[in-house]
Parts: C-alpha cells; sequence; structure tokens
C-alpha cells in the first residue's frame, strides 16, 4: 500500500511540469495511439482493503479526427482485508467507441462501450477455484 502511494505521487510530481508543455493537436485519419495508465483503485466494500494499483494498456485508432476505437485491458488485485494473504485479481478487455471536441486549449471526449471483466479468488499467489467471466458496459466523460 505505501509503495503504491510513494508510486503514484512520483509518476505525479513528474507529470506536473509536463503538462505546462503539452502541444495540442486534432488526430489525422487514420492514425494509431498507444499508451496506457497506472492509478489507485479505491474499495468502497468492507471485506477489501482500502485500495489498490491498477494498470491499463490500450490501442486507439482514429479513422477520423474525432472519432475512434479504443482496445484496453486492464489488471488489478486488491487484497482482503480480513483474511492475510488473500486477493481478487481483476481483469477486463474492453472496446469503446470514442469521440473528442476542441474546447479551446482542452481536448473533451465522450466514450461508450463494452467487454469482458474477468474475476479470481487468489491465495498466497495461487488461484483458488474457479474464475467467473462476466459482461460488462461503461460510459464516461
Amino acid at each position: 500500500m505505501r509503495v503504491g502511494v510513494i508510486m503514484m505521487s512520483a509518476v505525479l510530481v513528474c507529470a506536473i511540469p509536463q503538462a505546462s508543455r503539452a502541444h495540442v493537436s486534432t488526430p489525422s485519419e487514420n492514425t494509431v495511439a498507444i499508451g496506457g495508465d497506472v492509478g489507485f483503485l479505491g474499495s468502497g466494500a468492507e471485506s477489501l482493503d482500502g485500495g489498490t494499483g491498477h494498470v491499463d494498456a490500450f490501442v486507439e485508432y482514429y479513422y477520423t479526427s474525432r472519432s475512434s476505437l479504443r482496445g484496453m485491458y486492464g489488471w488489478a488485485r486488491p487484497e482482503f482485508e480480513a483474511a492475510s494473504g488473500r486477493s481478487l485479481r481483476r481483469q477486463h478487455a474492453t472496446l469503446n467507441y470514442v469521440y473528442n471536441w476542441q474546447l479551446h486549449r482542452f481536448r473533451p471526449f465522450a466514450t461508450i462501450g463494452g467487454g469482458a471483466y474477468f474475476l479470481r479468488r487468489r491465495e498466497g499467489g495461487e488461484s483458488l477455484g474457479e474464475g467467473v467471466t462476466r459482461p460488462g458496459a461503461n460510459v464516461a466523460w
């Protein structure tokens, strides 16, 4: 937990000076973008620890300058608070439609899509029982 907070703080400190240097441009047609993020996942469930890190990676194809398709893979493993060494591995693979527009220096976006979410309990680094796969949908702006 402490390592995650330290890593997140370091990423923020490194990213803040770069924000002022960000170049604003409109994506071209038939452009591919590759990216990722590392962040903090908080949990409201009483049986899970207060939070853990997560990792996402994506590939985005702009078929017009304003519309794109984004494929994303994500991973997290929050630990159970009540049982030491037990965790819940969460993975997801999604496909989203993304629309962006320009608002002065900002580039807001809206996205809608869906995918599969994979859950598996773990203890001491080993998987327990059968995993669960569920469909899911997401909307963001």
